[in-house]
């Protein structure tokens, strides 16, 4: 029964669909079977390969460094490249607990020579590999997306004020610190007021600028934690009918807060966000990881078929912005106030 498993098992997955029994029957009868732990290393850049693998059930990552090129899952097979050029190009880590049939390279390599189909299928065209290439790039932007988690997108920093403070006062913090929402402590705990609750509860009601703060919040606070997948956050929002969620670290302290906008703005382009970051960047720290964004933003354009000139384009009005504020941080005051007068 298990040999009969492992051949439908093989036959499941393209190319060995369509080759001669004898082949799958060649490939059944020399499988053997491999667990991986969680960010276990299944094969490791450079190395000479032994294996050509086949996923039962997990999730196996292809990675160059800290980048997902390629995601394989269940019914998927990897890496048949590195075996036919005996060099690992890249690593191959399992993202949770996998298991895998495992066919030694050797005979993986005879098979290739014994079936011509095989041999055409692996051994492609030098325009097939550009294509491929291309293809795998977009497969790389298809993976950030879906991989990405909360803590990838922009989060703004928490505010949190008294609930006793006045409506007038939590607008003026608000406002310097160009928040779209601020926390409210009270005995009652923490709330949240956004931008809308100024509008709705204040503004439409007529309420006077020293009533407290906390009369516009609402209970109990959306959380999400900061690992989450982003797609999550979406679920969250749209089941809750919100813009703003609260977002917790690994220890539930709060971390920021993830509105509508920069969600919406990660899984278009980036564009917004990555200037947002730009704007609202209050250190060298925060301006950094706002320009290492522009590698992504320049692969997810290119790969949804965006002319380069237009790529350029963008890029440099972003860079403009990252030197603009990076000269705000570094020259002397008096020649950041002196060019201020002249603008």
């Amino acid at each position: 029964m298990e040999l009969l498993e492992q051949r439908t098992f093989i036959r499941g997955i393209p190319p060995f669909d369509r080759v001669a029994n004898k082949i799958v029957d060649k490939i059944a009868e020399n499988l053997d079977i491999a667990y991986f732990r969680a960010e276990e290393v299944v094969l490791q850049k450079g190395a000479m390969p032994e294996f050509l693998y086949f996923i039962i059930k997990g999730v196996v990552h292809e990675r160059e460094e800290e980048e997902i090129l390629s995601i394989y899952t269940s019914g998927e097979l990897f890496d048949p490249v590195s075996l036919i050029e005996k060099y690992a190009r890249h690593t191959f880590v399992a993202a949770e607990e996998t298991i895998c049939y495992i066919l030694p390279g050797t005979l993986f390599l005879e098979l290739l020579h014994e079936e011509s189909y095989l041999e055409h299928y692996f051994f492609q065209s030098i325009s097939q590999k550009l294509s491929s290439a291309c293809n795998s790039e977009q497969n790389a932007v298809l993976a950030d997306f879906m991989m990405a988690r909360v803590e990838d997108a922009y989060l703004q920093k928490p505010l949190i004020v008294d609930g006793k403070t006045t409506i007038y006062e939590a607008v003026k913090m608000q406002h310097q610190k160009k928040a779209n929402a601020l926390l409210v402590k009270s005995d009652a705990g923490i709330g949240i007021v956004t931008d809308s609750d100024f509008r709705e509860k204040f503004i439409l009601q007529k309420r006077s600028f020293e009533d407290r703060v906390s009369t516009l919040m609402h209970m109990p606070l959306i959380t999400i934690s900061k690992s989450a997948f982003l797609f999550n956050a979406q679920i969250l929002m749209t089941k809750h009918h919100i813009k703003h969620l609260v977002v917790e670290d690994e220890e539930g302290k709060i971390a920021g807060i993830l509105d509508q906008l920069s969600l919406a703005s990660f899984f278009a382009s980036h564009t917004y966000a990555i200037a947002n970051a730009i704007e609202r960047a209050e250190d060298l720290e925060a301006l950094k990881k706002a320009s290492q964004d522009l590698i992504k933003i320049t692969r997810a354009l290119f790969a949804k078929g965006v002319k380069v000139r237009y790529i350029a384009r963008l890029i440099s009005q972003l860079n403009a912005k990252i030197f603009e504020k990076l000269f705000l941080f570094l020259a002397p005051q008096e020649l950041v106030f002196a060019l201020t007068l002249t603008k």
